[in-house]
C-alpha cells in the first residue's frame, strides 16, 4: 500500500522527477567542467580519467540530493499515518510491531532504489563515447544503496517521533545533515578524529573511490539496523500506551 502511494500521488513523481532533473543537470555540468580540462590533462602524467572527475563527484552531489529528498518520504510512514487518523488501525493490525515497520522501511527503500537505478544510467551514457572504470561505478553505486538505506532507517525512526509529518521531515534533514558535516571543522578541512566515524559521508566517500571494505559495509549495516531495531521498539511502545 505505501510503495502504491509513492508512485500514484503527486509527491512521490515530484520527488521522482525534481531529483532526477537536478542530478542530471549537475552530471552535464561535471562533463562540460571535464572537457573544458581535457587539453590541460592530456599532458600529466597519470591524470584522473573521467571515471575520477566526473563520476566519483556526481556520486556525491547524489548523496547530498538523496539527503534533501529522504526526509520528504520518510515522514510519509509513520507520521502521515497519524494525521490521517489511521494509526489506529496499524497499532489494531493482527502483525507483529517487526513486520508492519520492516513493510514501511521497505516500501520506502524500493522506491529510492528504483529512483538509483534510473540515476545509474547517466554515468553509463558515457560508455557511448569512452571507457569508463566499470568496477569504481559499480562500488559508488553501491555505495549509494547502502548510503540510502541507513538515512531512509533514520527517517522512519524519527516519524515515529512525532504526529507531524513536516516535523518529521525537518527533525530527519537536520539529524542527516548534523551526520554528515560532523566530520568537518569551522574551515571545512576533514578532521581525523573518532567523531568522524559516525558520519555516513566518512564513509562513502570510500565507495566512491572504487574501494569496497568491510569496516564501511558494515558501518551502514549496522546503522541500519540499529534504527530499525529502535523503530520496532517505539512502535511496540506505542501498542502497549494505545
Amino acid at each position: 500500500r505505501d510503495l502504491r502511494s509513492y508512485l500514484v500521488t503527486p509527491l512521490g513523481w515530484w520527488v521522482f522527477a525534481v531529483a532526477t532533473g537536478l542530478l542530471a543537470y549537475l552530471f552535464l555540468e561535471q562533463v562540460e567542467h571535464y572537457v573544458r580540462l581535457q587539453n590541460r590533462l592530456v599532458v600529466l602524467p597519470n591524470a584522473p580519467g573521467i571515471t575520477q572527475l566526473v563520476v566519483a563527484q556526481w556520486m556525491s552531489s547524489c548523496a547530498w540530493v538523496l539527503l534533501l529528498i529522504i526526509p520528504l518520504i520518510t515522514m510519509r510512514t509513520f507520521s502521515e499515518e497519524w494525521r490521517s487518523a489511521t494509526m489506529a488501525l496499524l497499532l489494531t493490525a493482527p502483525l507483529s510491531s517487526v513486520t508492519l515497520v520492516l513493510s514501511k522501511y521497505i516500501s520506502a527503500l524500493i522506491f529510492f532504489w528504483l529512483l538509483l537505478i534510473v540515476l545509474a544510467l547517466l554515468p553509463l551514457s558515457l560508455l557511448l563515447g569512452t571507457e569508463l572504470d566499470l568496477g569504481l561505478v559499480a562500488a559508488g553505486m553501491f555505495g549509494l544503496l547502502l548510503y540510502s538505506a541507513a538515512c531512509i532507517a533514520v527517517g522512519v525512526y524519527i516519524s515515529l517521533l512525532t504526529r507531524q509529518p513536516w516535523v518529521a521531515a525537518v527533525l530527519t534533514l537536520g539529524v542527516l545533515m548534523m551526520l554528515w558535516i560532523v566530520r568537518h571543522d569551522g574551515s571545512l578541512n576533514v578532521t581525523v578524529t573518532p567523531l568522524t566515524y559516525l558520519s555516513p559521508a566518512t564513509h562513502f566517500e570510500v565507495f566512491t573511490r572504487g574501494i569496497v571494505s568491510l569496516d564501511n559495509v558494515s558501518y551502514f549495516i549496522v546503522l541500519t539496523v540499529a534504527m530499525l531495531a529502535l523503530s520496532v521498539v517505539r512502535f511496540a511502545y506505542l501498542r502497549r500506551s494505545g
